[in-house]
């Protein structure tokens, strides 16, 4: 059974660390990537084994270009563990077919620090 979008959105809020909660911006693919593919994203191949929503955690969002980030598959089926990679860029150089969405927002982070998806 596939879990809904809400239900990745608050399994991705889960795995933020307190200082993602205080300062990050965190991001959910609407899409499902489905299982046994690759994804050549800025800096970063993921390979994903199992159909996934990917999740984007920006861990400093104010900044400007290469800064902390991370990755985060979150298997459909709701079973598999969630898996994290690190990043320096976030997804959003070129158009997408993801189709990102802002599902948090660190608390008194500005409009400006978040990508318009």
């Amino acid at each position: 059974m596939s879990l809904s979008f809400e239900d990745d959105a608050a399994r991705l809020l889960s795995a933020l660390n307190q200082d993602e909660q205080e300062h990050a911006v965190a991001y959910l693919t609407e899409v499902i990537v489905e299982g046994d593919a690759r994804l050549s994203l800025p800096g970063v191949e993921l390979r994903i084994r199992t159909a996934s929503r990917l999740g984007f955690i920006d861990q400093d969002p104010t900044a400007n270009w290469g800064h902390p980030a991370r990755y985060v598959l979150l298997p459909s089926d709701g079973v598999g563990h969630l898996i994290s990679t690190p990043a320096r860029y976030p997804p959003f150089a070129r158009p997408d077919a993801l189709k990102w969405r802002v599902v948090y927002r660190a608390s008194g982070l500005p409009e400006t620090a978040v990508h318009p998806c």
